[in-house]
């Protein structure tokens, strides 16, 4: 899998917490041992590149990291408080050149990736009304969009089903996935009903990257795997009960999930 997103400081105070992931590292850290040879594109500060590359190796993960001059960071004083990004307004950064057969992009805040795959999914990362994926020139053969309740609704002002129905008319996506944090996830395509996923059980939460861990395994087993939407999101939501739980990576094969009951943990992805 081509993964392109950002690699970022984090650090939370309680509990203590201070790790250089970012929705693009943390992705690829997911991934490293379901799609072995993934590949991330992404900026850091000169003096992170070689953290970034040897950490992700570590994941067996591959870094193409372009050097920017600013540290850009998301404090937290808990894993469900707001995210404090610093700068405010990181200075923009020329997009990235990112093509492959199944490619992951998550939205920058001081970049862009230009993408070029047969199959693609797109996470936003705004809460503002994010950009349709093709508007950047990005071109997908077959195109999945996941987003959170609340970007669904800033992009398209729209609620219930009709959010669905604007998201595949806008990006022109085949697939949509709307989180919904303990209520689990809707799909939509471009054809037939939608279909509900569950949020799943966990003891614990760690919600900070929750949302990246989902998009990351649902690239892999929709893009990858070929699983039909509704099935790649369940496999997805799992996933992530996994990680809010045990907080670890990469993540386990789907057979070492075990038999989470569908019920809401106290947040689903973000």
């Amino acid at each position: 899998m081509i993964i392109a997103g950002g690699c970022y400081l984090e650090v939370c105070t309680v509990p203590r917490w201070r790790r250089l992931f970012g929705s693009g590292g943390r992705a690829a850290a997911a991934v490293g041992r379901l799609s072995p040879g993934t590949v991330l594109h992404t900026y850091a500060h000169r003096t992170w590149v070689p953290d970034v590359v040897s950490s992700l190796h570590a994941f067996g993960v591959t870094a193409s990291v372009r050097p920017i001059d600013q540290r850009i960071s998301f404090s937290y004083f808990h894993p469900l408080s707001p995210a404090l990004l610093e700068p405010a307004e990181p200075t923009a950064q020329a997009p990235l050149a990112v093509s492959g057969d199944i490619v992951l992009r998550f939205g920058f805040v001081e970049g862009d990736a230009v993408v070029e795959a047969r199959r693609a999914v797109h996470d936003p990362q705004t809460g503002q009304a994010a950009q349709a994926f093709r508007a950047n020139g990005s071109r997908a053969e077959t195109l999945a969009v996941v987003l959170n309740q609340g970007e669904a609704e800033v992009a398209t002002g729209a609620a219930g089903d009709d959010v669905g129905a604007a998201l595949l008319a806008a990006h022109r996506a085949d697939v949509v996935v709307v989180k919904r944090g303990c209520e689990g996830a809707r799909v939509f395509r471009a054809q037939g009903a939608p279909a509900d996923i569950p949020a799943y059980r966990s003891e614990r939460v760690f919600k900070i990257g929750s949302g990246d861990v989902f998009s990351a395994a649902f690239a892999h087993h929709w893009g990858e795997r070929g699983l039909e939407p509704a099935a790649a999101a369940d496999l997805a939501s799992r996933h992530v009960a996994h990680f809010v739980d045990y907080h670890a990576l990469p993540l386990p094969a789907p057979a070492e999930l075990g038999a989470q009951a569908p019920s809401p943990p106290v947040a689903g992805p973000a």
